[in-house]
């Protein structure tokens, strides 16, 4: 597994995440629980932290998806978290605890077991796709105070955010706006990926930002390709998109984040579609 060396200031994130982190750590050790990092920290993480580029906006919460083994409950490692490590639930979603009344962490389940040992019990998982990103699209993380933690690709994700935002669109809008931030920047943070494992995209009138595009809808495939429900949803929620054009909300939302026109990003839509269904 691939390892980046970032700073905290890097990721804006205070010194005080280390003592967080170790705090959770303590109660996944017990219970044999995998995690890694997801959300708008795991954005910041490739914007800020290892490739320098400061995202656009600002979160005040952390979100990890936590990997439990079939004989253990998410009840439980909350209930050790509450009790020995300084987190406070929040009654109004179940997912969430309180650091020390000081940081929001989310903590996402997945089985993360792969389906041939599963057998009866299965975790069930919050968000679709966490198992298929533990399995496919991880890199490792070392902060300046030596700890270490895993945290999911980009491709990943926008494959989360996707799912999140199909979800819950009245809510989740900022989703979009970081998929739409991810997909500028894309060529530029990739480029000797996409040089040297998709040089085939390379013709006289293609466009970097389709290049790009198309690529992500590749990288998306390799990651969801074992699980066909979920490569279905995937394409089926780009696809109900492309077809409403410049009339979707979600092509609206990528047009008041990167300026360009409704038909510039029903085009990119088109591209990332391409790119899925090629692989």
């Amino acid at each position: 597994m691939t390892t980046y060396r970032i700073y905290h200031r890097q990721i804006r994130q205070a010194p005080t995440l280390t003592a967080m982190l170790q705090s959770l750590e303590r109660g996944f050790m017990k219970f044999g629980v995998d995690y890694y990092l997801i959300g708008a920290v795991a954005r910041d993480v490739w914007m800020g932290g290892i490739f320098s580029m400061p995202p656009r906006r600002t979160t005040t919460d952390i979100d990890f998806a936590v990997g439990l083994p079939n004989h253990i409950s998410y009840d439980s490692l909350k209930q050790y978290l509450v009790a020995h490590e300084n987190f406070h639930p929040v009654k109004e979603n179940q997912y969430v605890l309180i650091w020390r009344d000081a940081i929001e962490v989310d903590l996402l389940p997945f089985d993360r077991l792969d389906y041939a040992q599963r057998g009866d019990y299965q975790v069930q998982t919050m968000l679709p796709g966490l198992p298929e990103v533990y399995e496919e699209a991880l890199v490792s993380l070392a902060l300046d105070d030596g700890h270490q933690f895993k945290t999911c690709t980009l491709p990943a994700l926008v494959v989360l955010k996707l799912i999140a935002y199909d979800d819950r669109p009245e809510i989740r809008q900022d989703d979009i706006k970081d998929i739409t931030d991810i997909l500028e920047h894309f060529f530029e943070l990739h480029s000797h990926l996409i040089w040297d494992q998709h040089a085939d995209l390379f013709t006289n009138d293609a466009a970097l930002i389709d290049i790009a595009a198309r690529v992500l809808g590749r990288e998306i495939a390799q990651i969801i390709r074992k699980n066909q429900p979920l490569h279905r949803r995937i394409s089926e929620i780009i696809e109900r998109h492309m077809i409403l054009s410049t009339n979707s909300p979600l092509v609206k939302l990528m047009t008041e984040m990167n300026g360009q026109t409704l038909q510039a990003n029903a085009t990119r839509l088109k591209h990332i579609q391409q790119g899925l269904n090629e692989t």
